[in-house]
């Protein structure tokens, strides 16, 4: 299946869910916090939860932030993002430990 992006054609209010931070010796958890999203950013659709319940729609930003929406995107609010290098390049975000992992066989320890 390929994956579904998208390129917004107004302004849309997200939320960045809430999340840990974990470093040597400590975690803080980051608590939820308000995105505007101004006209022209991407977001790639990430695939529903596999665990039964009900969550928001969750899109990555072309940095590779998460966010959800109280909805999901209509018409009027995206256009299909069809840009083959965008695409490609929404897709092929890794974060630091998955890079490490994947590159190096080795598994960061927080």
């Amino acid at each position: 299946m390929s994956p579904t992006a998208y390129i917004l054609r107004q302004p849309v209010a997200a939320q960045r869910p809430s999340r840990w931070d974990i470093h040597a010796r400590y975690a803080m958890r980051q608590p939820e916090e308000s995105l505007e999203l101004p006209p022209g950013t991407w977001l790639l659709m990430l695939p529903e939860s596999t665990d039964g319940r009900s969550h928001p729609p969750h899109y990555r930003l072309a940095d590779g932030r998460v966010v959800c929406l109280d909805a999901p995107l209509t018409a009027g609010q995206a256009d299909p993002l069809t840009d083959s290098q965008a695409l490609t390049a929404l897709t092929a975000y890794r974060s630091l430990e998955q890079a490490v992992e994947e590159d190096w066989g080795l598994q960061v320890e927080h």
